[in-house]
Order: structure tokens, then C-alpha cells, then sequence
């Protein structure tokens, strides 16, 4: 591990806009180098040493990057690929759950140092998950079920700490109403190809939101990523204040 930086040059290169997507490409980087080499992908990871004691996002979700960006919160890129097992044999909140502590403990082994985010986000109908719409037709009968209704949308999150193992998780539910569309309404939506990647077929930030009507709970949470579960979390391990062991951009 390299130890010739000092904290004050960590500090101010992890502070740095563009630090989270070079960390992110180094990470990329040294998976690489790690399978070419046949090492241990962790030694190669390890040369950051503190650099790397930050939020580690364990997801390939563009809109969980754009909230922690647009919160200033420094965080490396770890995509992961787990069954998701999306079959209701408990409540929705532990489904969710369950399957955010999976995400992280599939990158947990990867990090001696630092926070693992792991989220999970649903869209519930009528006690059904509407996961992410496999074609055209798919998502035009997931909009049509939505259509002038209410339904759920619940997330799950946890952080875990990789060097203590303490590990804290959490669920947030967000009830939206869907205005009533007209049949040309849903085709004209679905021309745009938005649904696509999004559970339930709709994004709430994008064209999507002409049709909500109103929600109830966090807007940020429908987006994927419960901001308000996450700053509660985020605090339960110190993270804001000028000690913190994970190097916060700023003191809130």
C-alpha cells in the first residue's frame, strides 16, 4: 500500500469534481490489470490506500450517479450483476431489502476500506412487482395497469462498513397517482423509448412526469436512490462531521 501521500493530498484530491469518475476508471482499470495478471483484483485496488475509504456505489443505475453527484457525495463505481429474485415470497420491504445486502455483499470481498451502498428499487401494483419491461408490449400493459391509479414504489438500501462489517439497512415507499392517460397518450410515451431500464416502464424525471399527478413520500426514492434513508444512514456512521473516517467533501 502506498503510504508516501500524506492526508492533507488525499483530502484534496479526493474533493476534486472530476476525482469520483477517475477513481472509477481506475478501479475499471486495475480489474483488468487483475485478470491479465491473474492477481487478486483487491492488491491491485489497494495501491489507493485512503483513497479509497469513501462510498463505494455497488450498481450500474445512470440515476443513483446522478444523485450522489448532484449531492457532492465522492463515491467509486463497483457494477454488479446478482439474481435478483423478484418472486414475492415475503413482504415487499424485506424482498428489497434482502436484495440490497446482496448487492453489497458481492462487492464487499473486493474492499478492505470504505462504505458499500447497495440499493433495490420496485414499482408495487396490487401485489405485483413490475420490474423492467422486456419489450414494447410489456411496457405498454405496464402503463395501462398504472393508468388513473395508485401504486407503490419501495426501495431498499443498505451501507456496510467493509473494514468492521457493521452493516445498516433500510426500506422507503413513495405512493405515486398516475393521472388518466389516453390510449394515444401511452403509444405517444412509448414511441419515446424512455421506459426502457425502468421499472414499471416510466422514468418520474423525465417526459414521465407530465402523467404523475401527484406522490406521497420521497421523490428521490422513485428516482432509485431514498435520500433521505441514505443521509440518515450515511450519518449513523459519522460521515458528515470534520472527523469522519470516509472524507466528505464538505462539513454539513
Amino acid at each position: 500500500m502506498l503510504t508516501f501521500f500524506s492526508s492533507a493530498f488525499i483530502n484534496r484530491f479526493i474533493s476534486k469534481s472530476w476525482a469520483p469518475k477517475f477513481l472509477t476508471y481506475l478501479l475499471y482499470f486495475s480489474r483488468f490489470m487483475a485478470i491479465y495478471m491473474r492477481a487478486d483484483p483487491r492488491s491491485v485496488i489497494e495501491i489507493l490506500g485512503d483513497a479509497m475509504e469513501q462510498l463505494i456505489l455497488a450498481s450500474k443505475s445512470p440515476r443513483r450517479k446522478e444523485i450522489l453527484e448532484k449531492l457532492h457525495i465522492p463515491y467509486i463505481l463497483y457494477e454488479t450483476e446478482i439474481n435478483e429474485d423478484l418472486e414475492l415470497k415475503r413482504s415487499i420491504r424485506s424482498l428489497v431489502v434482502g436484495v440490497s445486502r446482496r448487492k453489497v455483499d458481492s462487492v464487499i470481498p473486493y474492499f478492505s476500506s470504505g462504505l458499500v451502498l447497495g440499493v433495490d428499487t420496485v414499482v408495487f401494483f396490487q401485489n405485483s412487482i413490475l420490474g423492467k419491461p422486456r419489450d414494447k408490449e410489456e411496457a405498454k400493459r405496464y402503463l395501462t395497469l398504472l393508468n388513473g391509479n395508485h401504486h407503490e414504489v419501495v426501495s431498499g438500501i443498505t451501507l456496510q462498513d467493509t473494514a468492521s462489517g457493521t452493516r445498516y439497512s433500510s426500506a422507503s415507499k413513495t405512493t405515486v397517482c398516475f393521472a388518466r392517460l389516453t390510449r394515444a397518450e401511452i403509444e405517444w410515451y412509448i414511441e419515446t423509448g424512455e421506459w426502457f431500464d425502468k421499472a414499471g416502464a416510466y422514468a418520474i424525471q423525465g417526459t414521465a412526469s407530465l402523467f404523475i399527478k401527484r406522490i406521497t413520500g420521497s421523490y428521490y426514492n422513485v428516482m432509485g436512490l431514498p435520500v433521505e434513508e441514505l443521509y440518515r444512514l450515511l450519518k449513523r456512521f459519522s460521515y458528515f462531521t470534520s472527523a469522519g473516517k470516509y472524507r466528505p467533501v464538505k462539513r454539513l
